[in-house]
């Protein structure tokens, strides 16, 4: 399967396909088995990504209100605690990097 990211100044998420639609169901359908069981309890269920994905400068505080109160924020902070974009637990890539030197 050959994914390819574009323009990541409007959407850092944002992906195209090129190749056969059943590749892809079968991709969602895997992703879906393996889905930790946290992801059931997350306050963030059912958001659209807008929220966690604000874009350099964009307001994070939907987020955090939202993770403030999700009684599985800590293993979202941990799932997320390398990557580069979004807000993971309520925390931004800068807080984790910072999390990450505090902890070493």
């Amino acid at each position: 399967m050959t994914w390819q990211q574009v323009d990541l100044t409007t959407d850092p998420h944002e992906l195209r396909y090129a190749g056969d639609p059943q590749d892809i169901v079968d991709a969602l359908g895997d992703l879906l088995e393996r889905r930790p069981a946290w992801h059931r309890q997350a306050a963030c269920r059912g958001e659209g990504p807008a929220t966690w994905f604000p874009g350099q400068g964009g307001d994070t505080e939907p987020a955090r209100e939202v993770c403030a109160g999700c009684p599985v924020a800590e293993e979202c902070h941990a799932a997320g605690s390398m990557e580069r974009f979004g807000i993971w637990g309520g925390m931004s890539n800068r807080q984790r990097k910072a999390a990450r030197r505090a902890a070493a």
